[in-house]
This record gives structure tokens, C-alpha cells and sequence, in this order.
């Protein structure tokens, strides 16, 4: 691979999805995938997912139950990580923690906000810690 062929991939790699779970499912998901949701069968889908317009979308209960994970690099050279939220079903709230750009699963929420209004339904008072 020539060196000017490296900052192409990493732009798609870290290009706004389109088509992907976060804009079909409608879910404020950081977009840590490009692949796109299987289609419904019959209105089913595996377990921890469901049919909403005629995609599998994960369910919330999967999301929220997941725990963090961080994924790892777009590559070696891309050691930037990013701040990001994922719900802690035992304590039942979100916390921070480092995204690092790849991979990783779909309780990686954007703000502490969008997080706790997803898996929660509310937004308590956040006091900053």
C-alpha cells in the first residue's frame, strides 16, 4: 500500500455511517460499524433483537446489558481514542470511558445524555464527576 493511500482508508473508516444500524435502526449508537442490519423473516429476528422496518435491530435490553468495550484502533498509527458512555446495568447508570475508533459493540452512546435516555428514560441531574 502506498503511504498516500493511508489517509483515504482511515476517512472512510471514520466516515459518518449511512445505511448502518444507527440510521436504520434510529438509535443514537457512535457508529463503531458500517455493517448494515439483516432483514426481518417473517417480522422475527434472533434473540436480543427485533423487527422495526423490516431490520433486526438490537433490542434494549441487549444494548443496555452489554458491557463496555472499548475496540481497538483504526490502525497503527491512529492512537487517538475517543470519550464515549455505556450503561452499567448493575449500577443502572452510564459511565465514560475511552473508544478507541473500531469494533467494539453497541452500548457506545455519544454523550452521558443520550445514554441514560436510551437505557434509562430519564436524564437525572448530572453533577459533572
Amino acid at each position: 500500500m502506498h503511504s498516500d493511500d493511508a489517509p483515504k482508508k482511515h476517512e472512510a473508516d471514520t466516515a459518518a455511517p449511512t445505511n448502518t444500524y444507527e440510521s436504520i435502526c434510529a438509535m443514537p449508537f457512535s457508529g463503531f460499524t458500517k455493517e448494515e442490519p439483516d432483514k426481518c423473516v417473517n417480522q422475527t429476528c434472533t434473540k436480543g433483537y427485533e423487527c422495526k422496518s423490516d431490520y433486526c435491530c438490537p433490542s434494549k435490553d441487549l444494548i443496555c446489558g452489554q458491557l463496555y468495550d472499548s475496540g481497538h484502533e483504526l490502525n497503527e498509527l491512529s492512537m487517538r481514542h475517543n470519550r464515549r458512555y455505556a450503561f452499567n446495568p448493575k449500577f443502572g447508570v452510564c459511565n465514560r470511558f475511552a473508544y478507541f475508533g473500531r469494533a467494539g459493540n453497541f452500548n457506545n452512546f455519544p454523550n452521558w445524555e443520550a445514554c441514560m435516555r436510551f437505557c434509562t428514560g430519564r436524564v437525572p441531574k448530572y453533577d459533572g464527576q
